[in-house]
Formats: structure tokens, sequence, C-alpha cells
């Protein structure tokens, strides 16, 4: 490792608890949405939940690509590796990234979207 490598901050955001808590809590309410899914008692419910959980899959995966995966390669060491593996691990839903997002019909978003469990 080089002398300036030695020196850089870690991982880890300024704020108690470093980055992995807010990506701990997403991967709980993640977990949360699903077991929602697969307890649903009729197909509304089933697609509002469903529909949460891509929702809120998409926010924490662009989250990850656009700060956590450039700050991974930049401060380890197999950072690099790590992120590719991560990314190999991910490689679904279609909307999960940056440029999949962007890059999704409207059409297909809104209909994706039009019913969430607070929508009555």
């Amino acid at each position: 490792m080089s002398h300036a490598a030695s020196n850089r901050p870690s991982v880890q955001t300024r704020h108690k608890g470093g980055i992995s808590d807010p990506i701990k809590k997403d991967h709980r309410e993640l977990e949360e949405y699903y077991h929602k899914i697969i307890d649903s008692k009729n197909e509304d419910e089933k697609t509002r939940w469903s529909n949460q959980f891509t929702w809120e899959l998409a926010r924490h995966s662009v989250g990850e690509e656009l700060v956590v995966y450039p700050r991974m390669r930049e401060v380890l060491k197999d950072g690099d590796s790590l992120v590719d593996k991560d990314l190999r691990e991910h490689q679904e839903p279609p909307f999960e990234t940056v440029v999949g997002l962007l890059t999704a019909p409207i059409d297909k978003l809104r209909d994706l979207f039009a019913r969430f469990p607070k929508d009555n």
C-alpha cells in the first residue's frame, strides 16, 4: 500500500456508526417488505408490497452505486474485487442500477409503481 493510501480515511462517514448502520437498516426494511409480500392476504396487497420492495431496493442500490462502491474502490485494498463481486450478485431487478432506472421506459416505471401499501 502506498503512503498516500495509508493516510486515507476509512469507508465510514463522519456520523456515529459509519455508513454501515444505514445500510443495515435498509437491509432490515427490505427483509420486512419481503415477509409482507409472502404473508399478503390477497393479490392487491401483494402487489403493493412488491412495489414497495422494488422501489426501496432500487433506492438502496442506487445509493450504494453512487456513494458506497466508489468509496470502497478508493480506500479498501481489495475494494475493486469486493465491489465487482457485489455487482455480479445484484443483477436483478432490471431497475436496480442508476443506468437501469434512467433508461427504463417511463410507462413501464409508471405501471410498475402504480400502487403502494399506503395507497388505498
